[in-house]
C-alpha cells in the first residue's frame, strides 16, 4: 500500500492580488542534515546559513557548483540584442532543501540522516531575515534546471539598443535594463545533471556578507518546521 503524504500543519497558502480571487498553496520544503543539526535546531533554533562562494569549496559532488550567481544575461530589445555576464549573490546567505521527501535525495548528500521539513516557507524565511544583522530584502523559489547558465529574455527596453539617431548609451543603463528583466531569477540557476535534487532555495540579501559560512538562531523559525519521522521516507 503507497505511503500518504504526511504534513505538520495546513499548506502555506498565498493569496494573489490579481483582479480575481487566486490563491498558491506553497508545498514544503525538505532540509536534509545530520541528524545532530536537526537536534540543535529544534532545541535552539540554530542554522547554518551558506553562500555562494561556499558551495563552491564542496567535496562531494552534489552540492559542489562553481559557477553558481554567476550567468550571461541574454535581453532581445527593439532592433537587436544585448549580453552580459553578471555575477549576482556575492552579498547573499543562502539555504537549499528540496520539495521532494526522499530516502534516494538523502542518499546523495554525505552524513545526512535526518529530515526538517520546512511546513511554512514564506513565515520561516521572514524569522531567519529578523535575525540576520544587515538585511536588505530576501527572495525564494524553486531552482531553474538546464544545460548552461544562459538566462534569456525577450523584452522591450529603452536601453537595450542603441538609438536610430546614433547617440550613445550608457553602459550603467544597459546593464540596469538587463539585471530588471532578469528579476534575480538568475540566483536560481543551476545545472541539469542536478535536476534530481528538485532545489528550492532561500536566499538573504544583507548590506555585507562577512563570512561564507554563519550559524545564527532563529528559535521562532521553528514553529514554521517539523522534525520528520524516518517511516515517512524509508
Amino acid at each position: 500500500m503507497a505511503k500518504l503524504a504526511t504534513r505538520g500543519e495546513n499548506p502555506a497558502v498565498i493569496g494573489l492580488n490579481i483582479g480575481q480571487s487566486w490563491n498558491v498553496i506553497l508545498p514544503p520544503v525538505y532540509r536534509y542534515l545530520p541528524k545532530i543539526h536537526v537536534d540543535s535546531f529544534f532545541e535552539t533554533g540554530e542554522l547554518r546559513l551558506s553562500s555562494f562562494a561556499q558551495f563552491s569549496q564542496h567535496s562531494d559532488e552534489a552540492r559542489n557548483d562553481a559557477n553558481e550567481g554567476s550567468s550571461l544575461l541574454v535581453a532581445q530589445g527593439d532592433g537587436g540584442t544585448t549580453s552580459a555576464f553578471v555575477v549576482n549573490g556575492e552579498r547573499a546567505y543562502i539555504l537549499c532543501g528540496s520539495f521532494i521527501l526522499s530516502s534516494e535525495i538523502m542518499s546523495k548528500f554525505p552524513g545526512c540522516d535526518a529530515v526538517i521539513e520546512i511546513t511554512n516557507p514564506p513565515n520561516f524565511a521572514h524569522e531567519v531575515a529578523r535575525q540576520l544583522s544587515g538585511f536588505r530584502h530576501g527572495v525564494s523559489g524553486y531552482c531553474i534546471y538546464a544545460n548552461n547558465r544562459i538566462l534569456k529574455r525577450v523584452k522591450n527596453g529603452p536601453h537595450l539598443t542603441l538609438p536610430k539617431d546614433g547617440g550613445s548609451v550608457d553602459m550603467k543603463d544597459i546593464l540596469r535594463d538587463v539585471g530588471e528583466i532578469a528579476k534575480e531569477e538568475d540566483l536560481f540557476i543551476k545545472k541539469s545533471k542536478f535536476a534530481y535534487q528538485a532545489e528550492y532555495r532561500f536566499v538573504w540579501n544583507v548590506d555585507k556578507r562577512e563570512q561564507d559560512v554563519i550559524f545564527l538562531t532563529a528559535p521562532k523559525a521553528r514553529q514554521f518546521c517539523r522534525r520528520v519521522d524516518p517511516e515517512e521516507y524509508s
